[in-house]
C-alpha cells in the first residue's frame, strides 16, 4: 500500500499509515518473536521507503530501539541499510557497536538457532544453518569445523557446504588455526575411543592410486576412473570411498571384463569371494548371518552396536560361537572392532544378504497379497515427511535430505534405504512391483487426481509444500520440498530420476511484483521465499519453473503406471 501511495494525492492515507508505521516503531513488535524475526528483517528497508515517501524519523532513536529488539543475525546485518538514511547516527552506532558485535555474533547464532527451534520455524532454520559461513565472512570471521560442532550439537547438522569432501579436506588450513588443528585431533582420538574405529576414507587422488596400482585390466581402469569423476549416481561409486571397500572392490574384480550391470550381481562377487578365503564355509551360514546382523544396525545412522550387544546376541550364538571358520571370516572382512564397539563393513553385502532372504521368505508366504504388502510396509514403516533442498551452483547441482527433530523414521539413512529399494527392485521385480510399488503409484497418482495436467501439477506441488528462494536480484537460489515415504520410493528407483522443480531466474521487478503478494511470499535479508504449493496460476508456476519439471514427474509415474497395468512388472531400474 505504501509503495502506491501518494502523499499529494492520497494525504489521509499517507497519514493513515505514517501514524501506524510510528506506532510499530515504539516497540518494533517487542513481545512477538515469531512476528519479530521477519518483520525486523523487513523494518530498515521500510523504513528507507517511508524517507523517500516523506516521512520523517529520528534516526537516533529508531537505531537505539531496533539494535535493542534485534536478537537475530539478519537483524544486525539488515541495519546496514540505515546508513542510507541515517549516515550520521549509524556512523555513531558502527563505532560503539560494531566490534561487540563481531565478538558475539557467534553466540547469537547460535541463541538464534535456538530461538527458531523453539518456534518450529525449521525452513527458517535450515536457510540460517546453511548460510552461517557467508554470515561469518560477512563480519570478518571464518567458518570453523569446531564452531560447526557446536551447530550441530543443537539442530543436528552442520551447514551444507556445496565443496566435494576432497576439495573441503584440501582447505582445511584456510578454517582451522594450529590450536583448532590441535584440537580436531583430540576430538577425533576422544570419538574412536567412544565410538569404536571406523573405516580410512580416501580422496579422490587416493582412490585414483589404488585403481591405478590394481591388477585390473585397463579397460576396467578406466571406467572405474570414469564413474569416481563423472558419474557419482552409479552404484560402484560408493564402493570407492573408502580403503576397506576399495581393496574389497578390486582384489573380487580381477578376474572380471566389465563391471555388474546390477549392484546385486557385484553384492555375490564379493561375497563369493569372501567365501573362497575358506572352503569350510557354508554360502548360507554367512549370508544367514549378514541377513540378521542387518537388523541390528539397519534403522540407526551408523553401522555400529555394542560389542556386548553383538557377543550377547542369538545371531552370534547361532552363527559365530561355534563355527571358528565363519567367525574368522567374518571379524576379518565385516566387521571393525575394538573393546567397546564394533563397526559393520560393507554395508551393500548385508543389504543384499537381507534383501535376498526375505524376498525368498516372502514369495514362500501363503498369506495373502495384503499380508504380502504389509510385510513390505513394515519393513519401511510410515515415516513423517523429510525435507529435500536443491541448490544449483557455478560447481553443480546438490540435493541435500533432512531428517526433522520432532518426526518419527525407520531408516535414519537415506542412502541405505534406497539400497534396500532398488535390491528387492533387482532381486524379484515381478512380486515387488506387483504387490508393493504398483500399489503405491496407484495410490499417490489418486491423491493427484484424473482431471486435467495443470491440476495435477497443482495438487502435486500442494502434496510436496514446494517453497522456492531467491535472492534480490531475481536469481534463483534453491527450493524446498517435503519428500513422502512414496516420493522418495519413486526417488530411489529411478522413475523420478532426480527430477524436481527449481526456480528460474526471473526480474527484479517480477520479483518486487511477487513481494507485495504477502500470502505467498516472505522476504528475508537478501533473500526471499516463494511459497509455490499456494500458488494456482499456471502460468505463474510456468514462469517461475515449477510447472515443467514437475509434469515430468507426474508423467514418469503414469508410464510406469500403464506398463504395469498391461501385467509387465519387469524391473524399472
Amino acid at each position: 500500500m505504501l509503495r502506491c501511495c501518494d502523499p499529494h494525492l492520497h494525504p489521509k492515507i499517507f497519514n493513515f499509515l505514517e501514524n501506524e508505521i510510528k506506532t510499530y516503531c515504539l516497540t518494533m513488535g517487542h513481545g512477538n518473536l515469531e512476528a519479530q524475526y521477519i518483520d525486523l528483517h523487513n523494518l530498515p528497508s521500510f523504513i528507507v521507503l517511508c524517507i523517500e515517501k516523506g516521512m520523517v524519523f529520528d534516526g537516533k532513536d529508531i537505531l537505539y530501539k531496533f539494535y535493542n529488539e534485534s536478537f537475530s543475525v539478519y537483524h544486525y546485518i539488515t541495519m546496514e541499510k540505515f546508513q542510507e538514511v541515517f549516515p550520521e547516527e549509524y556512523s555513531i552506532y558502527h563505532k560503539t557497536y560494531s566490534e561487540k558485535l563481531k565478538k558475539e555474533i557467534k553466540n547469537i547464532l547460535l541463541a538464534e538457532i535456538e530461538i527458531l527451534d523453539g518456534l518450529c520455524m525449521e525452513y527458517e532454520l535450515d536457510m540460517l544453518v546453511d548460510n552461517i559461513p557467508k554470515i561469518l565472512h560477512h563480519f570478518g570471521l571464518r567458518y570453523t569445523y569446531q564452531f560447526g560442532e557446536k551447530v550441530a550439537s543443537l539442530c543436528g547438522r552442520k551447514p551444507f557446504l556445496i565443496e566435494k569432501k576432497s576439495m573441503a579436506k584440501q582447505d582445511n588450513s584456510i578454517y582451522k588455526n594450529e590450536k583448532e588443528q590441535s584440537l580436531g585431533i583430540v576430538k577425533e582420538d576422544a570419538e574412536n575411543w567412544l565410538f569404536g574405529p571406523n573405516e580410512l576414507e580416501l580422496d579422490d587422488e587416493q582412490i585414483l592410486k589404488f585403481i591405478t596400482r590394481s591388477n585390473l585390466p585397463t579397460h576396467l581402469k578406466k571406467e572405474l576412473k570414469e564413474t569416481l569423476t563423472n558419474n557419482h549416481s552409479h552404484y560402484v561409486h560408493d564402493y570407492l570411498q573408502t580403503q576397506e571397500s576399495i581393496t574389497l572392490l578390486l582384489t573380487a574384480l580381477q578376474d572380471l571384463e566389465q563391471l555388474p550391470k546390477q549392484e546385486s550381481s557385484l553384492c555375490m562377487i564379493l561375497i563369493q569371494h569372501i567365501f573362497q578365503q575358506n572352503r569350510n564355509l557354508k554360502h548360507t551360514s554367512l549370508v544367514g548371518f549378514c541377513a540378521e546382523t542387518y537388523q541390528l544396525f539397519m534403522y540407526r545412522e551408523e553401522p555400529v552396536i555394542r560389542a556386548s550387544e553383538l557377543l550377547s546376541s542369538d545371531i552370534y550364538n547361532h552363527y559365530l560361537k561355534n563355527d571358528p571358520a565363519l567367525c574368522e571370516v567374518v571379524f576379518d572382512n565385516l566387521i571393525l572392532q575394538d573393546t567397546q564397539w564394533v563397526r559393520f563393513l560393507h554395508i551393500p553385502i548385508y543389504t543384499f544378504c537381507y534383501a535376498f532372504v526375505t524376498s525368498i521368505e516372502f514369495r514362500n508366504d501363503e498369506g495373502s497379497e495384503e499380508s504380502l504388502r504389509q510385510s513390505w510396509n513394515e519393513v519401511w514403516g510410515n515415516n513423517f515427511d523429510k525435507l529435500k533442498r536443491f541448490i544449483n551452483s557455478d560447481k553443480g547441482s546438490e540435493s541435500s535430505i533432512y531428517y526433522t527433530d520432532y518426526g518419527t523414521y525407520y531408516f535414519k539413512n537415506y542412502d541405505w534405504e534406497g539400497r534396500l529399494y532398488r535390491m528387492y527392485e533387482e532381486l524379484d521385480p515381478f512380486q515387488f512391483n506387483r504387490f508393493y510399488v504398483g500399489p503405491k503409484i496407484e495410490d499417490y497418482l489418486d491423491r493427484l487426481g484424473y482431471e486435467n495436467e495443470e491440476n495435477k501439477v497443482i495438487n502435486y506441488l500442494s502434496l510436496c509444500k514446494y517453497q522456492f528462494f531467491y535472492g534480490n536480484s531475481g536469481a534463483p537460489d534453491s527450493s524446498i520440498a517435503s519428500i513422502s515415504d512414496e516420493l522418495s520410493m519413486f526417488e530411489h528407483l529411478d522413475i523420478t530420476k532426480d527430477w524436481a522443480p527449481y526456480p528460474k531466474r526471473i526480474s527484479k521487478k517480477r520479483l518486487k511484483e511477487l513481494k507485495e503478494n504477502k500470502d505467498i511470499c516472505t522476504e528475508y535479508n537478501e533473500n526471499c521465499s516463494v511459497q509455490v504449493y499456494k500458488i494456482k496460476d499456471i502460468n505463474l508456476l510456468k514462469e517461475l519453473g515449477a510447472y515443467e519439471e514437475s509434469l515430468k514427474v507426474i508423467q514418469e509415474l503414469e508410464k510406469v503406471h500403464a506398463r504395469f497395468s498391461t501385467g509387465d512388472y519387469s524391473s524399472i531400474l
